[in-house]
């Protein structure tokens, strides 16, 4: 079998990894008896399927750039926003398998851990596919970075931004929280807030607020800036 290597995705590896995929999670399906554990299927299909629409996506557009056309940065965007749907979707899968007590899943996968670390080594996959990426894009574009807000029921976990030991990816720290900062908008944990605080008086409050580690490191006229368009994209 002829494979294709681009720039971003390796078509061997991908190829391998989700047909492992698909097949461990149709096996899964199958033998699911109880509805979380179906739940936890339906979502491992969600990712695979996003994941799927991201690398045809990303095609079309190698495709058009070696016909000489100029994809924008939207349209490479676009190929992010899925892939990080996708990686929520497998986060979604880990969260509702150990919300699953063992008996609840199929004999052949009682192991209730490994299908946890399994979806989150898919999740770490896609980072790696977006890292590179984004490597890619710098060279030709100059990038502003959003963070996303989490999706409902999503709010109480922290996205302050942690790297993993022994490598150069990046990941949420995800660990409970009720407070976010009042710069970025993240929703953080007591671990990552900084010392300093910034003054503000409008419709999110009136007084000092804590900021996280990230922001607290911006001088104070561009935490105003980061604020606003935070507030303005928001409203």
């Amino acid at each position: 079998m002829t494979t294709k290597k681009t720039a971003a995705f390796d078509q061997q590896q991908m190829t391998s990894a989700m047909g492992k995929a698909r097949y461990l999670w149709t096996t899964f399906a199958r033998r699911a008896t109880s509805a979380l554990a179906l739940a936890a299927a339906a979502q491992a299909f969600g990712a695979l399927a996003r994941e799927m629409d991201a690398y045809d996506a990303y095609l079309l557009l190698q495709h058009q750039e070696e016909e000489g056309e100029t994809p924008t940065i939207c349209a490479y965007e676009e190929v992010l926003i899925v892939l990080s749907r996708a990686g929520e979707n497998w986060y979604r899968a880990a969260k509702t398998l150990q919300a699953s007590s063992e008996e609840t899943l199929p004999t052949a996968f009682a192991n209730r851990e490994a299908l946890v670390t399994t979806c989150l080594e898919q999740r770490l996959r896609l980072v790696e596919v977006c890292t590179h990426l984004l490597k890619l894009l710098q060279k030709k574009h100059k990038i502003l970075l959003l963070v996303e807000s989490q999706l409902p029921g999503y709010e109480d976990d922290c996205m302050y931004l942690v790297r993993i030991p022994n490598s150069g990816y990046l990941v949420c720290c995800n660990a409970a929280t009720e407070e976010h900062c009042i710069a970025c908008g993240r929703p953080t944990c007591p671990a990552h807030f900084s010392a300093r605080t910034l003054y503000v008086q409008d419709r999110e409050g009136k007084g000092d607020f804590t900021l996280c580690w990230k922001s607290a490191q911006l001088p104070r006229e561009e935490l105003e800036i980061v604020r606003q368009l935070r507030l303005s994209l928001n409203s």
